[in-house]
């Protein structure tokens, strides 16, 4: 069923920058799905002149790492993922999107790979800036997301 919406969906979308909803529920499965994690990347490697589909498909290749057994490929893919999500929030610094998708890879990401320094400060900006969202689904995407980590902290 996957793959017949994902064919419709690029045969519909192919001259369109790909849908953000559609983006967002693949990074979410991409943390438990070897597919999604690679249709991520394929969606977005062309689309990198935006910022937000070019931090996508960083998070992409970031998660992909985890389906690779070997570790110079594991490690690789995690740093060509860095390299993109930090590229994209240099050039839209202010947007919630970009920043929540770093927070949740950092949060996640093994701390021997040192990618954990902004977390703190992208935990803040969401925090100071969520009641601005005016995308309801990313607003509650975020707000569950923030929500999950206050639990844990307590």
């Amino acid at each position: 069923m996957k793959i017949l919406f994902l064919i419709s969906f690029l045969m519909t979308n192919r001259a369109e920058t790909p849908a953000l909803p559609y983006l967002r529920s693949l990074f979410a499965d991409a943390t438990l799905d070897e597919i999604s994690a690679r249709q991520l990347i394929e969606i977005t490697e062309d689309e990198m002149d935006i910022a937000v589909i070019k931090g996508y498909c960083g998070a992409g290749k970031i998660l992909m790492a985890r389906y690779y057994f070997n570790p110079y490929t594991k490690y690789s893919s995690f740093k060509k993922g860095v390299g993109l999500l930090e590229e994209a929030i240099q050039a839209d610094p202010t947007n919630a999107e970009l920043r929540f998708l770093r927070l949740s890879i950092q949060n996640n990401a093994p701390s021997f790979l040192g990618y954990h320094k902004q977390a703190k400060q992208d935990k803040l900006f969401l925090y100071d800036n969520i009641t601005a969202l005016k995308d309801e689904e990313l607003k509650a995407i975020i707000s569950d997301y923030l929500n999950a980590l206050k639990n844990q902290e307590e």
